[in-house]
């Protein structure tokens, strides 16, 4: 399959001790109605512990989730995300299943992992 994007709203940076975070809104063209996603890029710095990593992207990401989303009045939780990036974090480990469970509950219900 052969996607490509047409428009790119850069929402901006953030940026705190725990790591940054970029957001863009792009839009498909091969869609016919202009389906919009969200491009989420997390460098998150090495080190940090996970309560400061859920905290940092609930923060930076809460109009994307139902909650955020239904406090807005909006349907920002509806649009795809993509989040990507390097959480510095070995999911692997029992330890990071709080950091598992609050992406697949909050953030991202349909949570996709790759080891690549």
């Amino acid at each position: 399959m052969e996607c490509s994007v047409s428009q790119s709203n850069i929402y901006g940076t953030i940026q705190s001790s725990v790591g940054y975070l970029c957001l863009a809104e792009c839009e498909i063209c091969e869609i016919d109605n202009g389906q919009k996603i969200i491009i989420v890029a997390v460098c998150i710095t090495p080190n940090k512990k996970l309560d400061d990593i859920i905290e940092f992207l609930h923060r930076s990401l809460l109009p994307y989730t139902s909650r955020g989303s239904a406090l807005l009045n909006k349907n920002y939780d509806k649009i795809p995300m993509i989040l990507s990036g390097d959480f510095n974090v070995n999911f692997a480990l029992d330890k990071s299943l709080q950091l598992i469970e609050f992406l697949k509950d909050t953030i991202a219900p349909y949570l996709y992992k790759t080891t690549e």
